[in-house]
């Protein structure tokens, strides 16, 4: 047997090449005053959704488990939630569930898992009980934000700060 070592140069993409739009910069602020409440048991992923939050001028909420999302959810009406999968007391899928079949102001939020898992099975079962959408951990913040973007409520993104001064700028493809 052999080997060989082959070295190819690869190319720095930055952030916002990969999908034409860096949200650090100006569209960061079409997600300003968006509510959303994050469930999350990990302290230090709350930590980091929330830096991007804020970043973003987003009001955010935190719940540590699914329980205390309920909760949230039950005294605040948001327009997104990004739920965990697995968390202490009560999951992301149940916390769903109630929050869907239970909580009137709630019942059309869109709720996106946010978790380390990948399982198609896990993927399939969180749209059953009403997730919309998928972001894996550790995630890239412009997944996030485009992410955030997409299922903001229409009446939001048309009444936003940013949209009433450039309409063109903020409007793009997903």
């Amino acid at each position: 047997t052999f080997s060989f070592f082959l070295r190819l140069p690869v190319p720095k993409v930055q952030l916002n090449q990969q999908v034409g739009l860096n949200p650090e910069e100006s569209n960061a602020e079409l997600l300003e005053g968006l509510k959303v409440l994050v469930a999350e048991d990990n302290r230090v992923n709350r930590m980091i959704v929330g830096r991007f939050l804020k970043k973003w001028k987003v009001k955010a909420d935190f719940a540590e488990n699914g329980m205390q999302a309920v909760h949230q959810a039950d005294k605040n009406a948001y327009d997104i939630i990004l739920m965990d999968l697995h968390m202490p007391e009560m999951d992301g899928m149940e916390a769903t569930e109630v929050i869907k079949r239970d909580q009137i102001q709630n019942q059309s939020v869109s709720i996106i898992a946010l978790t380390a898992s990948t399982m198609t099975e896990d993927r399939l079962a969180a749209a059953a009980v009403g997730m919309i959408d998928y972001i894996a951990k550790p995630f890239d913040p412009v997944d996030l934000f485009n992410k955030l973007s997409k299922y903001a409520p229409q009446n939001f993104l048309l009444t936003s700060k940013s949209s009433r001064n450039n309409h063109s700028k903020y409007f793009f493809p997903f």
